[in-house]
């Protein structure tokens, strides 16, 4: 009686072949569904009140402030201690995020960004006061459906997303790092949606640029795609948040969620 070897029967040799698609296709609509069911969601939660407006700098001093803050976060992240956390990649990537974040909030409060202008609300369309108890119950359920759209399709069509062992304590910490990233890009930007979104793309490039020039560790480019599709995806979360008038700082801990799960619980340990 001859054993067949398992791999044989992996690759082809008998049995069924392996059916990549059979997992990522419907990972993928799955994950297309949660972004688009963001949208009404919240809606339902938040309304369409529109916000007032808050000062904002011409768009090319804010992208050069952003440019040479993310700059200055790529050397000295590299030096943070999260940079000896477990997670072997995340780890230099959380330095940098809150490094850039407290640059970036600083710069909000301190730079001085010239013309700052401001459009304000019309006294014919007065901005309604939201209940706080009506954006708790919303903060809580929106940072919720965040960690489930993208915790669920990741784990059941791409790699384990469950923070487990050590995964637990590195979840809290690169979220803060997360949140304090947003934060800063979004008083940065005055709340400006494409703006906002360039800064996102800057800190892509500045991660991008630190692992080329070896301030970064090297698998640092595999990680820059995924996340690049984060910081797209939470910045087009965040578009919708503040066309429903959102609280200023409902973007940021919706999308601190949103980028913090995969880094936290996908990520290697080191």
């Amino acid at each position: 009686m001859s054993v067949r070897p398992l791999g044989a029967a992996w690759v082809g040799g008998g049995g069924d072949p392996p059916r990549p698609l059979a997992r990522l296709a419907p990972a993928g609509l799955l994950l297309l569904g949660f972004g688009l069911g963001f949208v009404p969601l919240a809606t339902l939660l938040l309304g369409r009140r529109p916000r007032p407006s808050r000062p904002a700098a011409p768009t090319p001093a804010v992208l050069a402030v952003a440019a040479s803050v993310a700059g200055l976060g790529a050397l000295v992240g590299a030096l943070a201690p999260t940079t000896r956390l477990p997670l072997a990649v995340g780890g230099h990537v959380t330095g940098f995020l809150l490094v850039t974040g407290v640059l970036l909030a600083a710069a909000a409060r301190w730079w001085p960004l010239p013309a700052a202008t401001s459009t304000p609300v019309p006294a014919t369309a007065p901005v309604a006061r939201r209940a706080p108890v009506r954006s708790a119950v919303a903060a809580v359920l929106l940072t919720g459906y965040a960690v489930t759209a993208v915790a669920v399709p990741i784990h059941l069509g791409f790699t384990s997303a469950l923070p487990v062992g050590d995964r637990w304590r590195l979840l809290p910490v690169v979220a803060a790092a997360c949140l304090v990233f947003l934060i800063g890009a979004e008083l940065a930007t005055a709340g400006r949606s494409w703006r906002y979104a360039a800064v996102g793309g800057i800190a892509v490039l500045a991660l991008t640029a630190s692992a080329v020039v070896g301030l970064a560790p090297g698998f640092v480019l595999l990680v820059v795609p995924l996340f690049a599709v984060l910081v797209g995806w939470q910045a087009a979360w965040a578009a919708v948040l503040r066309r429903a008038g959102a609280p200023w700082w409902l973007p940021a801990l919706v999308g601190a969620a949103l980028l913090a799960w995969p880094m936290a619980t996908t990520l290697p340990l080191s």
